[in-house]
């Protein structure tokens, strides 16, 4: 059978899996821009306790699906927080660069346009992922800060404009 991905609407079940994509990401990629009280506020952040919460909360999750012999294994995720910032978006290493947080993109453009109620969707980036929203046309709005020992750079595209 081929490799295949597919999109979609991720559940409470999958609160463990999600935690584990995103923790494993985030050592590979982030944790060398964070401070250890960083990292450890991620690894809270990133559980799946808090998963779960988000998703009772209202934070909306897609996942990319890499579907091999009957084997779901999640290997992106994107999260929109009150339908108008772009809280989380994380694919597997070794799956990054082939389109898939794009795929994960273009649903939640979908979805934002028909919920988003705001003039503009915001993302906090990571600093290594700035490149990847510029080329969607987010605009950086500020310089890169440092909440609670996590850096990343302020930025946001117009509504009209995804």
């Amino acid at each position: 059978m081929a490799n295949s991905i597919s999109i979609r609407k991720a559940t409470i079940d999958d609160s463990q899996n999600i935690s584990n994509l995103m923790i494993e990401v985030a050592r590979e990629f982030s944790f060398p821009f964070m401070t250890a009280k960083g990292q450890r506020k991620i690894l809270v952040s990133f559980s799946a306790k808090s998963i779960n919460e988000y998703i009772i909360a209202g934070i909306v999750f897609w996942v990319a699906a890499h579907v091999l012999a009957n084997q779901n294994e999640i290997v992106g995720v994107i999260s929109i927080e009150n339908n108008s910032h772009l809280k989380h978006l994380f694919v597997e290493g070794k799956m990054q660069g082939k389109g898939i947080s794009t795929q994960l993109w273009e649903v939640s453009k979908s979805y934002l346009k028909q919920n988003c109620k705001a003039e503009k969707i915001t993302v906090c980036s990571s600093p290594n992922a700035v490149e990847l929203y510029k080329k969607w046309d987010f605009v950086q709005t500020g310089k890169i800060q440092n909440e609670e020992e996590i850096p990343f750079v302020p930025m946001e595209i117009l509504l009209d404009n995804i």
